[in-house]
């Protein structure tokens, strides 16, 4: 959706150790190329790895598949799904909302409005709008991320919206998500964070709990 590519993953069974490998790397590198043989590596910006784990019935029989199962009332479980959610979580939570507003005997609300207006992008108007927006808003004017073209006036709406991490503004308006992977831009988004949330800067957290950038990280206001 943003322009970039994700490739992968390796997928080996059995690992404990989730470092990137040269290993797991070349294996990318030759699927990919199956797919795409002009593709040149050398324009990566971040590799990574993690483990996935496969999960199993009481039992100990594998779960092969996603399964969705109805263990109690209006509680579902949704299991095993790994890559296919990527495609499928749409249409999934379209079959449960329908599956628990009969099982509740909920009505639709006619006064729900499921759009939500989208972040304003400058990087992505005409010059001659984004000037009238730099008017209307300087901070408009104001690029933060340079690699993905971000403004402080993005960043304040995305946290003012339910940002609260610096993960948290990457993943809603793409901020550190460039070559440069937030080297120039991270500090004056933690900074913005700060502000807009009322806590010090060692407060800031990268992600969840227990993730703060800075020393000191769980002083107060």
């Amino acid at each position: 959706m943003e322009g970039s590519l994700l490739l992968g993953p390796s997928e080996r069974e059995n690992e404990t150790d989730f470092a990137v490998s040269a290993a797991g790397l070349s294996f990318v590198r030759e699927r990919a190329g199956q797919v795409l043989p002009g593709l040149d590596l050398n324009d990566t910006i971040r590799s990574f790895a993690a483990v996935r784990p496969n999960p199993q019935r009481p039992d100990g029989s594998s779960i092969g598949s996603f399964v969705i199962e109805h263990p109690g009332l209006a509680f579902w479980s949704l299991i095993g799904i790994k890559t296919p959610g990527l495609t499928c979580a749409d249409e999934l939570g379209r079959y449960l909302a329908d599956k628990l507003a009969a099982e509740l005997g909920a009505e639709e609300n006619p006064a729900f409005d499921p759009c939500r207006p989208g972040i304003r992008r400058a990087r992505e108007l005409p010059l001659s709008q984004r000037a009238a927006l730099v008017r209307e808003n300087p901070e408009y004017g104001e690029i933060v991320c340079h690699c993905e073209e971000v403004t402080k006036a993005e960043i304040r709406e995305t946290i003012r919206r339910g940002a609260v991490s610096v993960d948290g503004v990457k993943r809603r308006v793409g901020a550190g998500m460039g070559r440069c992977q937030g080297s120039r831009c991270e500090r004056t988004v933690m900074e913005l964070l700060a502000e807009e949330l009322g806590v010090p800067v060692t407060a800031v957290r990268k992600d969840g709990p227990g993730s703060e950038i800075l020393e000191g990280g769980h002083g107060k206001n």
